[in-house]
């Protein structure tokens, strides 16, 4: 899927995908037409297939670049972290962050993951699954360490990730919540959900 770029090509794709983006969000699939993708990119139409060999595949494209991204960045940002409490705190943290600061992003992924190729389909889930299981290595490693408590992991990450992702519905920059305070409540929330003690970092147990 998809083929090597030169640096040009390159910032020519994110042109194009940027495009993309906003055409998936506005009209859906089945309606984005690549002509207009073309146009809004300042291409010819003939030219977006130097990039993709169909529609179908762009949209797969996008939806895996995206899901390559966000593992990329827990790799960086949380995967470092070896404390489990801290880690869990951190990922909360991540997720929030991330997903509400790319709103356009991860509507598309959940509307549109509909409509990739079964082979397609197959990759991007494989990329969710090793977001679902690092944050299941985590509980687990809590579980291990008597720092949480829960009746099955598997369960947790699905629970904890709905209600960490539903976030990017209603949150609103510039509304009465601030990022911090967001991220606080949630990490709050899902300590209360694990942790009999409810020892979430930086603060005494109760």
């Amino acid at each position: 899927m998809g083929r090597p770029f030169n640096a040009d090509a390159k910032a020519t794709w994110r042109t194009i995908r940027a495009a993309g983006v906003r055409l998936l969000f506005k009209h859906g699939f089945e309606a984005m037409n690549l002509r207009q993708l073309a146009a809004d990119s300042g291409l010819k139409s003939g030219s977006l297939y130097n990039y993709f060999d169909s529609k179908s595949q762009f949209l797969a494209m996008i939806l895996c670049d995206t899901m390559e991204t966000i593992l990329a960045d827990l790799d960086k940002t949380v995967a470092p972290i070896e404390e489990t409490r801290d880690r869990l705190h951190k990922f909360i943290q991540f997720h929030i962050n991330w997903h509400t600061l790319r709103r356009v992003e991860t509507f598309i992924g959940f509307m549109e993951m509909r409509n990739l190729s079964k082979a397609d389909y197959k990759k991007y889930i494989g990329l969710r699954k090793r977001y679902e299981d690092f944050l299941t290595a985590i509980l687990v490693q809590g579980i291990e360490e008597r720092k949480f408590a829960m009746t099955d992991p598997r369960i947790t990450t699905f629970a904890i990730l709905s209600m960490l992702t539903g976030a990017y519905v209603w949150y609103k920059k510039n509304g009465r919540l601030s990022q911090a305070e967001l991220e606080a409540i949630y990490v709050d929330l899902v300590f209360e959900m694990i942790d009999d003690e409810h020892a979430a970092p930086g603060r005494s147990a109760r």
